[in-house]
C-alpha cells in the first residue's frame, strides 16, 4: 500500500513548485499558468505541467511504547512488531514495517477472537437468508381460524 503525503507540480513557465497537501486544496502558481488540486487523493492540474506525488515514510511515524517511551517505527526491533500485531493492535505504519521486513508470516491471530468474528458472521448470515426466504414468497405457517 503506497500512502502519498502531497502532490506538487513545477511550473513549467515561472520554474514555481506548487504543492497540494489534501482534497480539493486548489494552488496556482506566481504567473497563473500552472494550477494544482486534490493533494494525496487525486491530481488535477494543467496540460503542460508533470505531476509528481510525495510518498510517506513509515519510518518516520512514532509508536509509544506502554512505559511511554516514544521511539520511531523504523527503530523498533523485529519481535517487537509481531508482538504489537500478533496482539491485536492495528497500525498502518506498522503493518508497513512488517510487509518491508517480511515479518508477516510470523505474525499469529488471536484464534478465540477470530472464532468469535467468525460465528458473528455466520449469525448475520443465516438472519440475511431467513429474511430473503419469506420476502420471495414462502408463506410462514400459520393457522387461520375458521369462520362460522
Amino acid at each position: 500500500m503506497i500512502l502519498i503525503e502531497y502532490s506538487y507540480v513545477t511550473c513549467p513557465h515561472c520554474k514555481e513548485e506548487i504543492r497540494s497537501y489534501y482534497t480539493h486544496d486548489y494552488k496556482q502558481c506566481k504567473c497563473g499558468k500552472t494550477f494544482i488540486d486534490g493533494g494525496p487523493d487525486y491530481i488535477r492540474t494543467t496540460p503542460d505541467a508533470d505531476p509528481r506525488v510525495k510518498r510517506k515514510d513509515h519510518g518516520n511515524f512514532i509508536w509509544t511504547r506502554a512505559n511511554g517511551e516514544r521511539i520511531k517505527v523504523k527503530d523498533l526491533s523485529n519481535k517487537h512488531i509481531i508482538n504489537v500485531l500478533s496482539g491485536g493492535y492495528y497500525s498502518r505504519a506498522i503493518e508497513a514495517e512488517a510487509k518491508k521486513r517480511n515479518l508477516m508470516k510470523k505474525i499469529k491471530t488471536n484464534d478465540s477472537y477470530y472464532e468469535y468474528i467468525t460465528s458473528l458472521i455466520a449469525e448475520y448470515d443465516n438472519a440475511k437468508s431467513k429474511a430473503t426466504r419469506t420476502s420471495k414468497g414462502e408463506k410462514k405457517s400459520k393457522k387461520t381460524p375458521k369462520r362460522k
